[in-house]
């Protein structure tokens, strides 16, 4: 039997939760209320459903049950009753099986749960209904026994899956069947589900037709409705629901449908006074006032400025997609959405549209997959929905697309020779396409194959960046592999035409070169924008729980860390190399490949050893336990030298006794280099404890500079200036105060102090890690003792 609750939400007008074996579903109906002019019918209620999976965002899945379950809900409710008018039905599916279920089995397990969620709700909403419904999950196992209500484990093993849904009177509702069955195991299934359904509605000693007064089921639904309170004028209103037993009520919903029917228009409208107010005479000769011409000021408005579909509308697509790969894509008009990676943003202009509704500018993207990739054309109207929606698309963000028509494209105007065929869409005025980012939903793992790639060959036509330089950029797709290495300024410039464009410069490398990589118009918000996850408009906060690998996977390109493939660039050699993007050019951003996690390795070890002041890593030396070993190991430079170089990725800790040569402290105060830093690939100086960026305007928090020690010996050998990484614990202890309090130290204190220190013997608790992107192949320093 499953659990009920009814009215768990406040806020809405009806509400109810529906628990069975399988799904609970949390079901929120509101209406009527008034609708938008596009969704108008002038006879009856519209009813929109929206159903909201468990996690991440609806897909063509959602849209093909939320249509399956409005046509069940059409045949129960009173439609007649509220014409121009929106009946909103919301469904979240709040618990689902563990373990997936096979392609189309999925759909049809999940929609009983769905019909009696609703039902239920609009029961609670006081939604006027022609009749009772209930709907059942029946399954046909292997030895053609069925079973009603099956568990996840025989829903696996079971040979077909039906969805039937029956009213009151025994009609058929919802048919909705998938697996392998005959017509007799049909009927049996058939004649199973509405005596179970029968037995829900009104209990099994209301039904004749079982035998033996076998109780097939619990009367969840009737005790549930029963247990509603019902108002002290219950006999007076018109029918919302009624039992098979209720001869009387139901003979009153059927005169009641009948003059509904055969009511006139008038009926409708309240009648016309016999007698009206007299209207005083108008004098033109002496009126002051102005005579229009018969229209309002918000009719002018909305003639010279008709609304458009906004992106933030609800879309629900008006027919079945048919769900396809980008390979699979054929020429033509045909009803497809496929989804993919964007590999390319570029801006086609920006017109004068002679009519408010015209299109003002395109932007062409390139969505690929891992094995095909489309030219996709979006035309915009409105600037300030375009640059809040499609005007922060970036490069690599995950996409779905709703079209109903294919297209070939022409050699260098429509389409690129990667991505030959194209769609065109206009959402603003067309709603039968649709364009979707996965802002909360993409895990930054799917579809992140280069095109033509395999783990047993390498990529064709890849190169280094100096061979692409050298004369490879005469390769047909050449492709380069390269990591980013700073990020520049955005900048907004003004062309010959007075129009103002965006440009970013970022500076990317691999081990054989370095270039400049030029980003125009709306591509400059991939490297630095993230992806806005705050709650849209009309929707509730709690369906839009943190995805933690979508944050991830939307966060800015990071210098050291982002991979890019490069695959017919425009280019620009001369001092140095310009890269830039072309209409043709496709980038994978951190592709899935061996080669890019080995360029990013180096990359971080190049970018931590010469960095000027790194962070001191944490969580690899433990300073407390070194302390407190009975076992303490002092070693010389000597010693340190050979044990980094026998195990080169073993990490050790112990104690040297080195000999202070040569101290920069009161130099380097002089010269306003008392902390160091770094932002943007450029090293920063100050004395101060932190210091604004040149290229991005950040503040950045400095440290003191390692150059401070510029040599330490011993007896075997020497370390030079910048090789000691000292914490700021080790930074306290050698100077005897905290970083901040040099600051207020005089030039005379200062030198004063680098004299004290100049050839003393210290102790220093020192730490070795093989990792060099944890501290750059030096000597971290955890702490300074005397002598």
């Amino acid at each position: 039997m499953p659990h009920i609750t009814t009215s768990p939400l406040q806020r809405a007008d009806g509400s109810a939760t529906f628990t069975s074996n399988l799904y609970s579903i949390l079901a929120g109906v509101n209406g009527p209320v008034e609708v938008q002019r596009r969704d108008e019918l002038p006879e009856e209620a519209y009813i929109e459903v929206n159903i909201r999976p468990g996690s991440g965002v609806g897909t063509p899945r959602e849209r093909h049950l939320e249509s399956i379950v409005a046509s069940v809900l059409h045949s129960v409710i009173l439609v007649h009753l509220h014409p121009r008018m929106l009946i909103q039905v919301t469904l979240q599916v709040l618990q689902e099986p563990s373990e997936k279920l096979m392609k189309g089995r999925g759909e049809v397990a999940l929609l009983p749960s769905l019909l009696n969620a609703a039902f239920l709700a609009l029961v609670d909403g006081g939604i006027p209904l022609e009749t009772t419904m209930s709907a059942v999950l029946v399954a046909v196992d292997a030895t053609s026994g069925v079973v009603t209500e099956p568990s996840i484990k025989e829903l696996l093993a079971c040979k077909s899956v039906h969805a039937l849904a029956y009213d009151m009177q025994g009609d058929l509702l919802l048919d909705q069947s998938t697996g392998v069955f005959d017509m007799a195991t049909w009927e049996n299934v058939a004649d199973l589900a509405s005596q179970r359904c029968k037995s829900a509605i009104t209990g099994s000693q209301d039904i004749d037709e079982m035998r033996d007064e076998e109780q097939y089921a619990e009367p969840w639904l009737r005790n549930t409705l029963e247990k509603k309170p019902r108002p002290e004028n219950f006999d007076s209103l018109r029918p919302i629901w009624v039992s098979a037993t209720s001869q009387v009520v139901l003979q009153h919903r059927k005169l009641f449908n009948a003059a509904l029917l055969n009511a006139s228009i008038q009926a409708f409208f309240q009648p016309t006074p016999s007698t009206s107010r007299v209207k005083p005479i108008h004098d033109p000769a002496h009126s002051t006032e102005t005579v229009g011409d018969g229209f309002t000021a918000n009719e002018l408005q909305t003639a010279l400025k008709p609304a458009l579909s906004s992106p933030r509308d609800t879309w629900h697509p008006a027919a079945e997609y048919a769900e396809c790969e980008i390979r699979d894509l054929q020429p033509g008009p045909r009803a497809v959405t496929f989804m993919g990676r964007v590999a390319n943003i570029f801006d086609v202009g920006v017109g004068t549209g002679k009519t408010p509704k015209s299109a003002k500018g395109c932007v062409k993207l390139c969505v690929k997959d891992e094995r095909a990739a489309v030219t996709v054309r979006v035309w915009w109207a409105d600037e300030a929905r375009y640059l809040a929606g499609l005007g922060k698309v970036r490069l690599g963000a995950l996409v779905s697309v709703w079209t109903n028509h294919i297209s070939n494209g022409e050699a260098g105007n429509l389409s690129s020779m990667a991505a030959p065929l194209f769609a065109s869409l206009f959402p603003e005025r067309d709603r039968s396409c649709h364009l979707m980012i996965h802002s909360r939903s993409d895990d930054g793992i799917m579809l992140k194959r280069p095109l033509g790639h395999s783990d047993s060959r390498p990529l064709t036509g890849l190169m280094t960046l100096q061979n692409f330089i050298d004369g490879g950029y005469d390769v047909i797709d050449a492709k380069i592999l390269v990591v980013v290495k700073s990020l520049g300024m955005r900048k907004k410039i003004e062309r010959k035409d007075t129009s103002v464009v965006e440009n970013m410069n970022i500076v990317v490398h691999d081990d054989t070169a370095e270039a400049n990589l030029g980003l125009w118009g709306t591509v400059c918000c991939s490297p630095g924008t993230t992806l806005s996850v705050a709650p849209a408009e009309g929707v509730a906060a709690d369906t839009l729980n943190p995805n933690p690998d979508a944050a991830k996977a939307a966060e800015p390109w990071k210098p050291g860390e982002t991979v890019l493939l490069l695959q017919a660039p425009g280019f620009k050699l001369g001092r140095f190399t310009y890269l830039n993007l072309t209409s043709t050019t496709l980038v994978d951003v951190d592709p899935a490949m061996k080669d890019a996690v080995w360029l990013r390795n180096w990359a971080l070890r190049q970018k931590c050893r010469e960095a000027v002041n790194p962070p001191f890593p944490r969580g690899v030396l433990d300073l407390e336990l070194l302390e407190h070993s009975p076992l303490r190991c002092r070693y010389s430079l000597a010693d340190l030298d050979d044990f980094a170089r026998a195990a080169p990725g073993e990490t050790f800790q112990g104690y040297l006794s080195v000999i202070v040569m040569e101290v920069r402290l009161f130099e380097n105060y002089k010269r306003q280099m008392l902390f160091a830093g770094e932002c943007c690939c450029m090293p920063l100086y100050a004395n101060a404890l932190a210091a604004t960026c040149k290229e991005c305007d950040k503040s950045v928090n400095l440290r003191l500079n390692p150059k401070l020690l510029n040599q330490v010996i011993d007896e075997t050998g020497a370390v030079s200036g910048g090789k000691l990484l000292l914490s700021d614990q080790a930074w306290t202890e050698l100077l005897g105060r905290i970083p901040a309090q040099l600051l207020q130290m005089s030039c005379g204190q200062i030198k004063y102090l680098a004299d004290r220190i100049l050839f003393g013997r210290l102790t220093l608790v020192f730490g070795w890690t093989g990792d060099e992107s944890k501290a750059g192949g030096r000597i971290c320093v955890m702490g300074v003792r005397p002598g």
